[in-house]
């Protein structure tokens, strides 16, 4: 019997060369991988895709959980209200990061994205909107938000028996001392932190990929990674052969091992 594996993340997973489509390529006809991920996006719309194709997907399945920074989060925005959002999502379909990198339209609503503000639309009533909610929403939200959607999505699977891996895109998800959020805090102990796949100290993906000899895409930024408080970072998007590796020596053994 076919075993599914459901991924979901943000643009570290959704990209055509992403650790999932390299899994999809190698492993045997006993599983069937489907990517659910869409670039920019929070925790919210990562476990809900996932949450929804799971609950839609028969027989055996699996699901493995690329989660991004904790700043983002997206606005259901009903069209009737926003019609300008439908014009600014059509024009950015072909921006460098990919189409749904800003939102994504629906026959009723639109997903805006706020994309840790770095929203780039022309349009002055969307930037000024994505201004507003950055400024409004404070960090422990965020972290509450965060928490909640992991948790909601570890709930779920260990209810239905689906064997789950989380990891993070990059070691700055989330905050490394939390217990000065206070709320947020106690919520983050509805997480599964032993679900979770860490690099050394609290590290994700991107980490592993530069111990590993990787770096980000030279088109995005020609030497790949940069110094920040002591530590190395990547610069923009992994590489297709950073994707590979990690696919190789973190994700398939961890399949596997089941």
């Amino acid at each position: 019997m076919i075993t599914n594996i459901i991924t979901t993340g943000c643009s570290f997973t959704a990209r055509p060369n992403s650790w999932s489509y390299a899994l999809a390529s190698t492993l045997s006809e006993n599983y069937n991988v489907i990517n659910v991920s869409n670039g920019g996006t929070g925790q919210d719309t990562i476990v809900r895709e996932a949450l929804i194709k799971l609950q839609e997907t028969q027989g055996p399945k699996i699901c493995i959980a690329q989660f991004s920074s904790h700043w983002r989060f997206d606005i259901h925005v009903r069209k009737q209200d926003s019609d300008y959002f439908n014009n600014i999502i059509k024009e950015e379909e072909d921006w460098e990061a990919g189409p749904n990198y800003f939102g994504q339209l629906h026959e009723e609503f639109i997903i805006v994205k706020t994309t840790e503000g770095k929203h780039n639309s022309k349009n002055i009533v969307s930037n000024k909107l994505i201004k507003n909610i950055e400024e409004t929403i404070n960090e422990e939200q965020r972290l509450c938000w965060t928490y909640e959607s992991i948790s909601q999505l570890q709930m779920y699977c260990k209810l239905n028996n689906i064997k789950l891996l989380c990891f993070f895109g990059w070691q700055d998800c989330i905050p490394q001392d939390t217990k000065h959020f206070t709320l947020a805090h106690k919520i983050s102990k509805l997480v599964d932190w032993n679900n979770f796949w860490f690099y050394k100290n609290n590290g994700g993906m991107a980490e592993w990929m530069l111990d590993n000899g990787h770096r980000g895409k030279p088109e995005e930024d020609i030497k790949g990674w940069y110094m920040f408080e002591g530590r190395k970072r990547m610069a923009g998007h992994p590489t297709a052969e950073a994707h590979t590796d990690f696919c190789n020596q973190v994700i398939k053994p961890w399949i596997e091992n089941d």
